[in-house]
């Protein structure tokens, strides 16, 4: 099955999803799904390896559109954690554990990602820490959130079927 244009797709949806993130925080306040972690979450635990690096490109690129910055650094902040996280795929642990475990990761470890990577260059939005009552919200939230963005269109064509 030919997935370019389910990657297209997704280049325009990514935009609208990181759109969609910044009114669920102008709407929810800080108990919210955070919806970068969200797509993290499911490039690690559900994509195919051999869609990873376009998915985070289109992401990346999306992400700029919305938030500004260089679309470079953007595919950076999304992809490091991607690549660190990667490897949880294979434990033998629970999934929820894993899904709640690596949340709680990501919600840390992308904001301090904003306040490192713009050395040089265009800065990136910067995202504060969340508290401690936002961080166990978006621990249970978030994974919900990549739970459905891996079933709807275009990204359920990336999906890793697993036996």
């Amino acid at each position: 099955m030919s997935w370019v244009l389910p990657l297209v797709l997704w280049f325009f949806v990514a935009a609208w999803w990181f759109l969609a993130d910044g009114w669920l925080a102008a709407a929810a306040g800080i108990y919210r799904p955070d919806l970068g972690v969200a797509f993290c979450l499911f490039a690690v635990f559900a994509a195919r390896p051999g869609a990873l690096p376009w998915l985070v490109s289109c992401a990346g690129l999306g992400r700029a559109l919305v938030f500004g910055g260089a679309p470079a650094l953007h595919v950076l902040q999304l992809g490091a954690p991607v690549a660190l996280l990667f490897p949880l795929r294979r434990l033998a642990l629970p999934p929820a554990f894993l899904h709640l475990a690596a949340a709680g990761l990501l919600a840390v470890l992308l904001p301090v990602l904003s306040w490192l990577l713009p050395a040089g260059g265009d800065p990136l939005p910067h995202a504060a820490l969340p508290s401690l009552p936002a961080l166990l919200c978006g621990m249970v939230a978030t994974p919900l959130a990549a739970a459905l963005l891996g079933r709807l269109p275009p990204l359920w064509f990336f999906r890793e079927h697993r036996r």
